[in-house]
């Protein structure tokens, strides 16, 4: 008797514009915020939000933490009697992804130097919230060829120093770009998990 062994089959690829889409939804900064807060430092009392969270203004904290309940990306539960918001499994991923893209902004200095870790995860997301970037990102080995009257990559490439001149065959891939790729995987890998968590496109 002939065993055949089948190789577990690949997630299909994420398309860019979905990569996009799903980026841009994802750059809400009190959404980075609470998530953040919640997957970094443990549970916050549902009575105690405008302690955790002052730099949220109360009704917009209600409102973003009544949207990440229904999308399932945080929970109440009781705890020593009190009733706290903690993250969801598919939250803590997520939380995961805005570290990775935090670390990623961190080690270039984007979008500046100094800049705190919600303008760091804002800013990364930007940039894949550019559907013609991810897919210069995701093509091939991340080398840009110009094609026909094309002479340039995306300006949002260029200006992030995410792609360089490669001799006189195009453009490709700067070290802060192939970095970028890694990040990038990092969210592949939650959509594939949890997009179904998040709006559909209308």
């Amino acid at each position: 008797m002939t065993t055949t062994l089948t190789a577990p089959a690949q997630p299909r690829p994420v398309a860019a514009h979905e990569t996009a889409r799903i980026a841009e939804l994802l750059r809400d900064r009190f959404t980075i915020r609470i998530i953040s807060e919640l997957a970094d430092f443990g549970p916050i009392p549902t009575r105690q939000t405008s302690a955790a969270l002052p730099d949220i203004p109360a009704a917009s904290a209600q409102s973003v933490l009544r949207s990440l309940r229904r999308r399932q990306l945080i929970a109440c539960r009781y705890e020593a009697g009190r009733r706290v918001y903690e993250t969801t499994a598919a939250g803590d991923a997520l939380g995961d992804v805005y570290d990775s893209l935090a670390r990623w902004a961190r080690g270039h200095d984007f979008p500046t130097a100094n800049a705190a870790f919600i303008r760091r995860v804002d800013a990364a997301l930007a940039l894949l919230a550019d559907t013609e970037l991810v897919t210069q990102l995701t093509s091939g080995y991340g080398e840009y060829r110009a094609q026909s009257a094309v002479a340039t990559p995306p300006a949002a490439l260029l200006k992030a120093q995410l792609a360089d001149r490669a001799g006189r065959e195009g453009y490709q891939l700067t070290g802060t770009g192939v970095s970028l790729r890694r990040a990038l995987a990092e969210l592949h890998a939650w959509i594939h998990s949890h997009a179904a968590l998040l709006p559909a496109p209308r």
